[in-house]
């Protein structure tokens, strides 16, 4: 499936660049109006998708017939452009089937007539005193003829006037109650519908999401599951509007990130913290609570010098509130706390803590996953950081692995928004704000950034 972003000045200018590029078969994902430009215009933003083979159709089509599709064919209805481009697409199929059409099409059954069969015939009938020509006889009665002596032969043989040996009439009976049984509905997917499961399975989808996705595709489209396109653009719609990701920046000044040992939780917050500081000109405060990671307050030392953003440590809340009253005059306050374990209830008691600590200004509560956790942990991990009552999720390390699937399964156990993506140790480029085309990006593997294997098409 290709998936392409469209912006112009207005809706309709953008459905015609959809129709132009992707054809009459294109299905509209989603449809926003951008936020104001420099200049002060209107922008639209249109998500527009078609299957990989009506858009090769099209292309086709316009191919063989350039000049007339340039200029009769492509500012028609979308329905006029649909019926052009098939039938230019069964001509193409035609001269190719005219090409591999096979020398004889004569059914098997009439081949060979001849001194064998008349032989054969002759055998079957022996002891006969006459029989009809050989050039009488069709293929078709030959059979007939052919099945009457085998069964024939078959009723006076020793196998059916044999007498069943005792307790054989019980088994008859349970081979004919089989046998008229009514067999079991086995469930057959479409081809197109066949194709999405494994894709999805293959990124690391759960079983038990992609059953309940599979089972309400063929529900909502029934006989439209043969159809490529839009099985893929149904399954396109469903992940969009599934996906949670945050609306805005949170307007509170303090953010705690808690998550487990290894997630990336430090990391995170320096990218987060470069961000405020030079795409939002905010001024920033670091606190750290995580005394267990080795060289972790030094390692956040030096990108305090680089930020301008100075670095407090503390030991338990009511250090914080001390520390949050005298860096009042920041624009955000930054909390590091330590990577807590599945096991260690110290641990989660603090975290628990933080979690019911309410500061004045307002506080968010950022929980830091790896998309490199293995889903046999995820349940355990999401049930363990419920303590501290996390408003949305980052995703870290999403280049260093192909299962993004792990993002729909993550949705499905805490239903809670995501809130940005990590990619790499750049403080600056490692660091992306969530969207749900994002998401469904990296779950079909549709673009190639940052090191990530996909298609050449943009979205």
């Amino acid at each position: 499936m290709q998936v392409k972003k469209f912006e112009a000045s207005s809706v309709i200018e953008a459905l015609k660049q959809v129709k132009h590029e992707l054809g009459p078969d294109a299905i509209i994902l989603s449809t926003q109006e951008a936020k104001k430009s420099v200049t002060g215009g209107k922008k639209f933003i249109v998500v527009a998708a078609v299957s990989e083979n009506q858009l090769k159709k099209k292309q086709l089509a316009s191919q063989h017939m350039e000049n007339v599709y340039k200029d009769k064919v492509q500012n028609q209805s979308a329905l006029k452009q649909k019926m052009f481009i098939e039938n230019v697409y069964r001509g193409i199929e035609k001269k190719h089937e005219s090409r591999n059409r096979t020398i004889t099409r004569t059914p098997y059954i009439e081949i060979n007539d001849g001194v064998d069969e008349e032989a054969s015939l002759q055998t079957s009938q022996a002891g006969a005193e006459a029989t009809k020509p050989m050039s009488t006889v069709s293929g078709l009665t030959r059979v007939k003829q052919a099945a009457q002596e085998a069964f024939k032969t078959s009723m006076n043989s020793e196998f059916f006037t044999k007498p069943k040996p005792k307790g054989e009439e019980l088994l008859d009976d349970d081979i004919l109650r089989t046998l008229t049984q009514k067999p079991k509905k086995i469930e057959t997917l479409s081809e197109p519908v066949q194709r999405m499961v494994a894709r999805l399975r293959n990124c690391g989808v759960a079983s038990e999401i992609v059953q309940n996705m599979k089972n309400q595709c063929v529900a909502e489209l029934g006989s439209g599951t043969e159809r490529r396109a839009l099985v893929d653009s149904w399954f396109a719609k469903l992940i969009l509007n599934n996906i949670q990701v945050i609306n805005a920046w949170p307007t509170e000044k303090v953010e705690v990130f808690v998550g487990p040992h290894g997630s990336g939780k430090t990391s995170s917050l320096v990218k987060l913290a470069t961000h405020y500081v030079m795409q939002e000109n905010q001024s920033v405060a670091i606190v750290t609570s995580d005394l267990n990671k080795v060289g972790g307050v030094e390692q956040l030392r030096v990108y305090s010098r680089i930020l301008n953003a100075p670095v407090h440590v503390v030991r338990n809340t009511s250090d914080l509130d001390q520390k949050i009253h005298e860096l009042a005059a920041y624009d955000k306050i930054l909390i590091d706390t330590p990577g807590i374990s599945l096991s260690n209830m110290e641990e989660l008691d603090f975290i628990r803590s933080i979690a019911q600590w309410q500061p004045e200004s307002g506080m968010k509560v950022h929980l830091v996953i790896s998309a490199l956790t293995k889903e046999s942990d995820m349940g355990g991990l999401l049930k363990r950081f419920r303590v501290a009552q996390f408003d949305d999720v980052i995703v870290t390390n999403i280049d260093q692995t192909s299962q993004h699937g792990i993002l729909l399964n993550m949705k499905s156990k805490m239903q809670k928004p995501f809130h940005s993506f990590g990619i790499g140790s750049d403080i600056v480029d490692g660091f992306e704000i969530a969207s749900r085309e994002r998401v469904l990006d990296l779950i079909f593997k549709l673009t190639k950034k940052i090191g990530e294997s996909g298609h050449d098409s943009r979205i």
